[in-house]
């Protein structure tokens, strides 16, 4: 793709996000990743997902220099770039605060392969990961380690990041790390933990 093509494609399934209440106000962030011109395509810091516009999106280079935009680079963009590095498979992330599954991240407690949809955009489930500030190097660190083995990863007392092989893809596993959390949180409550347990073949 394009550098105009990835801005279109990361601002339309952010603002899906949005729209899915997985990103409330400006707590989340998307990007995407120009392997041809080793450069990225984030969403801007502070920008209300309803006003971003494609002109608005954000061109950086891996330690962070703003190539194209007005506006300063989400500060994720370290988790963002980490990432791209460590995991060869990733072309698009989308970190969101969807609140059932950013309620096991406080918790500390792993989102199960529960479902069949689970199987199929998160294999493994969803792990946690250790706790570091927002923003910082020692978070990208902690995240992108985490996602050399999975695809998607609970940040602790935080929210979810996930990897996709574009931005519709990672917008998919984002949607269905949140399903499977709010599903495993109700049949907690209506049989117990063990209701959580990941299946297994008879």
């Amino acid at each position: 793709m394009s550098i105009n093509e990835l801005k279109r494609e990361v601002l339309k399934y952010y603002v899906r996000a949005y729209e899915e209440k997985l990103i409330s106000g400006t707590s989340g962030n998307a990007s995407a990743f120009s392997r041809k011109k080793n450069v990225m395509v984030i969403t801007p810091s502070g920008v209300d997902p309803a006003d971003l516009t494609e002109s608005g999106m954000v061109v950086v280079s891996f330690d962070g220099k703003v190539l194209e935009g007005a506006g300063a680079p989400s500060s994720e963009w370290m988790m963002h770039a980490l990432i791209y590095r460590a995991v060869k498979e990733a072309k698009a992330v989308l970190h969101t605060h969807s609140a059932f599954a950013a309620a096991f991240a406080v918790a500390g407690q792993a989102v199960p392969e529960l479902l069949p949809e689970t199987a199929l955009y998160l294999k493994g489930g969803v792990p946690v990961c250790g706790y570091a500030p927002a923003g910082t190097f020692e978070l990208a660190k902690i995240v992108s380690e985490t996602l050399k083995t999975s695809t998607a990863c609970l940040m602790r007392n935080h929210g979810v990041a996930v990897y996709g092989q574009n931005p519709k893809n990672a917008y998919m596993r984002a949607v269905c790390a949140e399903e499977t959390a709010k599903i495993c949180f109700y049949a907690k409550l209506l049989a117990g933990g063990e209701a959580c347990m990941t299946p297994q073949a008879p």
